[in-house]
């Protein structure tokens, strides 16, 4: 007995069959949510250019099934208004993680990595992304710190009798406290304000040991009459730029 098999229609069925199988596969992950992935960030405190940046970020897959992760994490240096200045680290790993399972990734930034870089009063933010390889979706969570800074402060100091009150004189103290564990260098403090002339401004300081606290007494000579004045200071470094107080003075 002869028999004909149509062996290409049989292939191309149990082709098919994969297809389906494979597509209903992906439309189940997709339509019921479960390629949901989630991120968690370590909290970061006394961030500076001191000390490495440790932290990790933890990972947890919400699917039924194992995914694949491109899992990255990234530094960079901001504005106050969060507008990225520069890049300073980038690290990324793949991840294939059963269902619920919950990965760790920790890292650390050595100090060097953004010590030189800080020309301004920036902040830095730590962003982490996860992808999801079957459907490209991706996850997202981030920090803005702050960084530990000289603590900058300004204080008018009250004229000590009417002789010296009646001359168009103010006189100011300026605190510079290192709260950090290295030595800022070739500092400096520039200090203006509104309807004032400051003739010793920009200030040199020289350098200021670790935890030390500089102060300095300035005057300024009155141009104008006016019930408030805006007094600004500013601290450079080589470490560090822009530091900033304000206060208003009466």
């Amino acid at each position: 007995m002869n028999s004909d098999i149509d062996v290409t229609m049989n292939y191309k069925e149990s082709l098919e069959d994969s297809n389906c199988h494979q597509t209903e596969y992906l439309s189940l992950l997709n339509d019921e949510g479960l390629g949901s992935i989630e991120l968690n960030l370590s909290n970061f405190q006394n961030i500076s250019i001191d000390k490495p940046i440790n932290g990790s970020l933890t990972i947890i897959n919400n699917s039924q099934f194992e995914q694949t992760i491109n899992a990255q994490i990234q530094i960079d240096l901001t504005s106050y208004t969060g507008l990225v200045i520069t890049h300073v680290y980038l690290y990324e790993k793949m991840l294939i993680m059963q269902s619920k399972q919950c990965q760790k990734i920790e890292f650390s930034i050595p100090s060097d990595y953004f010590r030189n870089m800080f020309m301004e009063d920036w902040n830095i933010s730590i962003t982490a992304f996860a992808k999801v390889s079957h459907n490209n979706e991706r996850f997202y969570t981030q920090q803005i710190l702050t960084l530990l800074k000289p603590i900058l402060s300004i204080k008018k100091l009250l004229q000590k009798d009417s002789i010296a009150s009646s001359v168009d004189k103010e006189e100011f103290q300026i605190s510079l406290a290192n709260s950090l564990n290295i030595l800022l260098t070739n500092c400096e403090v520039r200090i203006d304000g509104t309807g004032l002339t400051f003739n010793d401004s920009p200030i040199l300081c020289g350098s200021i040991e670790a935890y030390n606290t500089l102060t300095i007494t300035t005057s300024a000579i009155r141009k104008t009459n006016l019930i408030e004045r805006k007094v600004v200071a500013v601290f450079n470094c080589d470490q560090l730029k822009n530091v900033r107080a304000y206060i208003i003075s009466n």
